[in-house]
């Protein structure tokens, strides 16, 4: 039981992952909607059927946040993800991307497709 779990345990850990072999998303979604009701440090962000445990203030979309920060946002972004933990990241960058063979969620949230990511670096240059 993953909640019996997490609860239990003292580890100090960075990021762990919440990993469903039955691939039953209902499942992730329930551990997911326990962590946010429960804890205040942590959540979890879904990754197609498993579940990405991390700190509250930890996603893609923060890294690109503070990276374009740093640069002085005078650069075009681009980020190419192909699951659902890639929302904030594809909200944080001028062009979005993702893979052809990946959900219609994830592809609704992007302005393209490629089949690899050579195929995005060559419409960047």
């Amino acid at each position: 039981d993953y909640m019996e779990y997490l609860n239990a345990s003292s580890y100090d850990f960075d990021t762990f992952c919440i990993y469903n072999p039955n691939k039953n998303i209902e499942e992730v979604l329930e551990v997911q909607k326990y962590l946010h009701e429960t804890k205040k440090n942590i959540h979890g962000i879904l990754n197609r059927h498993y579940l990405d445990v991390v700190q509250k203030d930890v996603t893609k979309g923060n890294g690109i946040q503070i990276l374009l920060s740093l640069l002085g946002n005078n650069y075009e972004s681009f980020g190419i993800g192909d699951s659902y933990n890639d929302f904030a990241m594809f909200e944080n960058v001028q062009y979005p991307y993702t893979f052809h063979k990946v959900t219609k969620e994830v592809k609704e949230k992007t302005c393209g497709q490629v089949d690899f990511v050579y195929q995005l670096l060559q419409k960047i240059e």
